[in-house]
């Protein structure tokens, strides 16, 4: 159901993560607001038993591309605050392992573009594993279990 709230919500968080320009003129802003709400209610992410702001976090950070680029092509990187079994928090960027086959043994050679990149990452997952949320990766998906706190952009 569309109300002022949901737009005004979705709105909001969309220019808090830089996905709609502060500068833009009010009119245009709540243009694009709408156009973000119409596309969330139809997502996969619009989910009636999760809170509103959480599915609507889930949506827009759908939209921001994170990727790492290894000779020209694309692959997805996910970075989260996760807290260790110990307690301490930690960052830890999460890539597909379709990316770690690319850069192959050139993962080891100090000073390439591919040990760069690996020097990046925390852990590798399957490819469709890389889409989950970020508390599912964390919990079932890494090395070992981690609780998951937030993503980073």
């Amino acid at each position: 159901m569309e109300n002022g709230y949901s737009i005004f919500l979705m709105l909001e968080l969309a220019r808090l993560k830089k996905i709609v320009d502060d500068e833009l003129e009010y009119d245009l802003m709540w243009a694009e607001g709408l156009k973000l709400y119409g596309e969330f209610v139809t997502s996969k992410f619009n989910v009636d038993n999760n809170p509103l702001y959480e599915c609507m976090i889930e949506f827009l950070n759908s939209k921001i591309e994170c990727v790492f680029v290894y000779k020209g092509k694309k692959y997805p990187k996910r970075t989260f605050i996760c807290k260790e079994s110990d307690g301490a928090e930690t960052t830890r960027v999460i890539a597909t392992q379709s990316l770690s086959n690319a850069m192959g043994k050139d993962k080891e050679i100090e000073g390439s573009e591919a040990n760069d990149i690996d020097c990046e990452i925390y852990y590798y997952v399957e490819d469709d594993v890389i889409k989950l949320s970020g508390k599912e990766i964390c919990l079932l998906h890494l090395d070992e279990p981690m609780e998951f706190i937030e993503e980073e952009f």
